[in-house]
């Protein structure tokens, strides 16, 4: 299985390992490739599609090329051999950044490995990591950049925990106008709604302020 794009490193490439992406990004992949049941690129779950939302609500989507590894379909789980097999399928071309909004709890030797590969090559290895609790993988990877989620942290301000993870803000950015991490009740229309946070979307948060970052 290889990704679907044209070969050849490419500058400003951004890799998500999620469950898809919006209808309306569809032709915005410049790689795509499917590691579960589904065999096209649309997000059904909703989790990948707010991964996409947050990223580009920090602008760090413009004029970068976006690779899709499709690691779940209909539910929120993968393993390890799939997800050091989207690991590998990058390491032809490693992307500047990855991210990997799955954690596990076993440290598996293959996994490991895809994940030195791609930080040896240069990419900036980006995965959520739960607050408390035991290590997940691929965040505590050697090299790999940890991110847990800051429920009260608005965007753009990323610190650091005593263990030396990232913290960002964890609610993912909403279809609509109001945001979850403003202050004060929703309007009533979105008094209803479910809004989605956790470390997923605290990664895409850091990811995006750094890539910005970077860029000015």
């Amino acid at each position: 299985m290889s990704l679907d794009g044209c070969g050849g490193r490419h500058r400003g490439r951004i890799a998500v390992l999620d469950s898809g992406v919006p209808a309306d990004w569809l032709h915005r992949l410049a790689d795509f490739a499917s590691l579960c049941d589904s065999d096209d690129a649309l997000d059904r779950l909703g989790h990948g599609g707010a991964i996409i939302r947050t990223l580009d609500w920090y602008g760090a989507l413009a004029g970068r090329e976006l690779v899709l590894i499709k690691l779940f379909d209909r539910r929120l789980m993968t393993t390890a051999s799939r997800l050091a097999m989207a690991l590998e399928l990058l390491a032809d071309e490693p992307p500047d950044w990855v991210l990997v909004s799955a954690g596990l709890s076993r440290d598996e030797p293959r996994l490991a490995a895809a994940v030195a590969t791609l930080v040896s090559a240069g990419s900036v290895v980006v995965a959520s990591s739960a607050r408390h609790g035991a290590a997940v993988y691929p965040a505590s990877c050697p090299g790999v950049k940890a991110v847990s989620g800051d429920a009260g942290r608005p965007p753009g301000q990323c610190g650091h925990d005593r263990q030396g993870r990232a913290l960002a803000c964890a609610w993912a950015v909403s279809e609509g106008a109001w945001q979850p991490w403003w202050m004060g009740p929703p309007p009533p229309g979105d008094a209803d709604r479910t809004w989605l946070a956790g470390s997923s979307f605290a990664a895409a948060h850091a990811l995006g302020q750094w890539i910005c970052g970077a860029s000015t």
